[in-house]
């Protein structure tokens, strides 16, 4: 009797297959939807990646940019206060003189 249905079961998956062609079909047309959306959504991913690096970049050297400057303008600074001293070192010594 067990024998009996173990080929009975065969038998009916030669009529009926695990998946009907309709199912089948299905499937596949999910799985092409599901891979261009995910082919649209990592073109996107790299799209938007792209930009983002784009502008951080261009603020980096903008930073970088002002840093300098603001250096630049330090040593202007340093430059002034020495010659204000200096100024100051020869005033004082015009008004001991006068």
């Amino acid at each position: 009797m067990i024998g009996g249905r173990r080929e009975a079961e065969r038998e009916s998956f030669k009529k009926v297959p695990e998946t009907c062609p309709m199912v089948e079909a299905a499937i596949i047309a999910v799985s092409t939807t599901l891979a261009t959306a995910l082919g649209v959504a990592e073109f996107t991913i790299k799209d938007q990646t792209e930009s983002l690096r784009e502008a951080l970049t261009d603020q980096i050297h903008i930073t970088m940019l002002a840093e300098e400057e603001r250096d630049d303008l330090r040593a202007d600074i340093q430059c002034m206060e020495r010659q204000i001293a200096d100024l100051k070192t020869q005033l004082a010594a015009l008004m001991e003189t006068a």
